[in-house]
């Protein structure tokens, strides 16, 4: 009796120690495979301009550098939402397109549709926030290695310009008086 409790017991530990590896080891792939697809993530604006082997390796360095902080801030991000409410907001964001709801309105739309509330929303958008500003700075050190040929080839929002917007946009024009009591219209130059 003795015996056989002993080896039910070694068995035991060592299933336990096979698991913890094997679970151990699983989480690593789980981590290299995303730490891949976010190298291919942040390397896919780039796809067009053919990057020379050389370029390839400079990129390769500046995201291996910069990894550890872009995959912790997105393991934050992750972690903010459940599975189910991560497909909840899929299904909204279906829902969105099809009321032909945009901008803010479909972000509040998507919200309240999952059930969500403020504090959290807020929350997410820093962390999402963060994030961006971590990858956009990372693709212009990228976008910076390029030549003029290459930066052509490049389409991706936020990575060529400097950070400074939109712009201003068309100017309206402007009624003025002309003191007979009709107006005139001046055109500042912006309009068409």
């Amino acid at each position: 009796m003795y015996k056989k409790l002993c080896l039910a017991l070694v068995c035991a530990f060592a299933l336990a120690i096979f698991t913890g590896q094997s679970s151990a080891q699983d989480e690593e792939k789980k981590n290299k495979r995303g730490n891949n697809q976010l190298v291919k993530n942040l390397l896919r604006p780039f796809a067009k301009a053919e990057l020379t082997d050389e370029q390839k390796e400079k990129a390769q360095a500046l995201i291996k550098k910069n990894s550890e902080s872009l995959v912790a801030l997105q393991k934050d991000l992750n972690g903010m939402l459940s599975n189910d409410k991560r497909k909840a907001r899929r299904e909204a964001q279906k829902k969105a397109k099809e009321q032909g709801l945009k901008g803010k309105k479909a972000a509040e739309f998507i919200w309240k549709e999952i059930g969500i509330d403020e504090a959290t929303v807020k929350k997410i958008q820093e962390k999402s926030k963060a994030f961006n500003q971590a990858r956009v700075k990372l693709q212009r050190e990228i976008y910076a290695m390029l030549n003029d040929d290459q930066k052509s080839k490049v389409k991706a929002r936020g990575i060529k310009g400097g950070g400074k917007g939109k712009g201003k946009g068309k100017k309206k024009k402007r009624k003025k008086d002309d003191g007979d009591g009709g107006d005139k219209k001046i055109d500042d130059g912006g309009g068409q």
